[in-house]
């Protein structure tokens, strides 16, 4: 059972909740909120995490929109008037995460880079607003990063699979994996992740 925490602490964490939401179509799980919340060290429980957002969602006042087709409900938002709609980022600084977003996103654990997700979503929000043609917009197709080394095709990493072998190895653990060979032979193991190679 988690600790109760006062009406400051509430605060802060509905304002947290509510920057993890994210102003466009698409929807975030109870899940994503509870890892990116967790990731931040803010200490909410699941169940206390719930009733926040039945509350939210209930007054009417945050623009909460609930997907509750499936058996666990996603959230998302839509802009209303309140200054919480708006995280005030300048172009230059919109360009600057889009940019980090593409080139880091296997370099940093994928717990780490949810966390910051309502960022990377309100600076692709931002640059969308201003058009295709806006100079920020217009710069990200004229910046990429070429290799020294011979060419190689990537690998296809799921992003599931991502996630877990990054976070095993941000937090020092072994992983269970089960692995199938181009002559159908499957294996079995438990391995300590060492590095992420891009």
């Amino acid at each position: 059972m988690g600790r109760k925490h006062d009406k400051k602490e509430e605060a802060s964490i509905i304002l947290e909740i509510l920057n993890r939401i994210p102003l466009s179509k698409r929807f975030v799980s109870v899940d994503d909120i509870l890892n990116s919340l967790a990731s931040a060290d803010i200490d909410v429980s699941r169940r206390s995490l719930q009733r926040y957002l039945k509350q939210m969602y209930d007054c009417g006042k945050y623009g909460l929109v609930r997907d509750d087709r499936g058996n666990a409900y996603g959230y998302r938002r839509e802009r209303t008037d309140s200054i919480t709609d708006n995280i005030h980022l300048k172009p230059n600084e919109c360009l600057l995460l889009r940019i980090a977003q593409e080139h880091m996103k296997y370099q940093i654990p994928g717990t780490v880079l949810k966390s910051l997700g309502f960022l990377f979503d309100a600076a692709s929000e931002m640059l969308k607003e201003k058009g295709s043609n806006a100079k920020e917009n217009q710069w990200l197709n004229k910046v990429c990063v070429i290799s020294s080394s011979i060419p190689q095709m990537p690998s296809k990493v799921l992003p599931r699979i991502f996630d877990a072998v990054s976070e095993a190895l941000y937090s020092e653990k072994k992983l269970r994996i089960e692995y199938t060979n181009m002559n159908g032979k499957t294996t079995s193991a438990v391995v300590s992740p060492l590095a992420l190679v891009q």
